[in-house]
Order: C-alpha cells, then structure tokens, then sequence
C-alpha cells in the first residue's frame, strides 16, 4: 500500500463524487491478484475518477506520460504516489520491467490503451502494451467505459466489465487483440446498447 495514494484518494474521493456525479454499473471489485486495468481515455480526471472508484483500500499503479513528471510539483506527486513514467517517442524498457515487476508482485496496473486522450470524433489504434502485459503474464484485463462528456455537476457512465482472460497469444495476434479490447470498452457505452 502507498500512503500518498491512500491519503489523496481518501481525501479527494467526496470533491469528486459531488463535482463528477458518475453512475456506475458493473462491479468497483477487482480481480484478487494481479491485473490489468484498461479505460478509454478522454480527460485528465480519468485516473483520478478510476482510483476513487475502486476506492484507497485497492492501490492499483497508474502509468503516465513521462511529460508530466516535467511539470513542477506534479512530476514529484506522480512519483509519490507511484506512477510510472512513460516515453511515448521511446522503447521505453524501465517503464516495461516496472510494469513488469507490479505484476510479478501481485498488483494492479492501469493503462489507456489509445495512449493519449482521444475526443469523440478522434480515431486512434489501441497500443498493443496493455494486451503483451497481460497475455505475457497471465493477468486479466478488467476493462472499463468512461463517458467522454464529464462535465461539473453533471452525471455520467462508468461501466466495469467482466475481467477478461486472454491466455498465451502469439505477438502476431497483439494488435487485433487490443482493437477488440477498445471494441468492447466502447460497446458497454450505455448510450449504445
């Protein structure tokens, strides 16, 4: 357990359920052992909303832009809290053997698979790092739907779906993979069914 990351989310938790009013269907319970959590990603307060929803009891390691730890003050909350830093423009190898050891060690790692935050109208192929983490290492996908309008004070869907388990897939099956991934977080959209 990290105590930043218990103290922030404890203290935060009842500013973000009044000023995010999200409804949430599917199950705040996470998988026992190590897991992989997966989200579309359209907003700065995504990791935010994620870590309130499961609460300061679940620590789950959250993966992060490496220019973000450029910026002062927040580069040195990241870091406390345990985010890990990743470049994008990089094989970045530090980021893959910390990923790594979370879930070697039993623990829960968060990441968007479009890399970036991704608008309504925006098409971008899912990152094949989230599906290589957890068929590599035998971990499930607990995957996740975030409306991308979160405005104040207006509510919105959260939907967690069913983990998944993908088994050993070969690296030639990666990339279809994590499009079907993107493809059932965007069918639990509740505007869809």
């Amino acid at each position: 357990m990290n105590k930043y990351y218990s103290f922030l989310v404890t203290v935060l938790s009842p500013l973000v359920r009044l000023v995010y009013p999200y409804r949430l269907t599917g199950s705040a319970k996470l998988p026992e052992g190590a897991a992989v959590i997966c989200a579309n990603h359209s907003s700065y307060i995504d990791p935010v909303l994620i870590a309130v929803i499961f609460g300061a009891r679940n620590y789950i390691t959250f993966m992060g832009k490496i220019e973000l730890f450029r910026v002062p003050v927040l580069g040195w909350l990241l870091r406390k809290l345990g985010v890990i830093s990743v470049d994008r423009d990089a094989s970045d190898i530090d980021a893959l053997r910390k990923s790594v050891n979370v879930l070697k060690g039993g623990g829960r790692l968060m990441l968007f698979p479009e890399g970036t935050r991704v608008s309504e109208d925006d098409a971008v192929a899912a990152k094949t790092g989230a599906v290589r983490l957890a068929s590599r290492h035998g971990a499930p996908i607990v995957p996740i739907f975030i409306s991308r309008d979160k405005r104040a004070f207006h509510r919105f869907d959260v939907c967690i779906g069913e983990p998944i388990e993908l088994g050993k897939l070969p690296h030639s099956e990666y990339a279809a993979a994590a499009e079907r991934l993107m493809d059932g977080i965007a069918a639990m959209n509740p505007e869809r069914i």
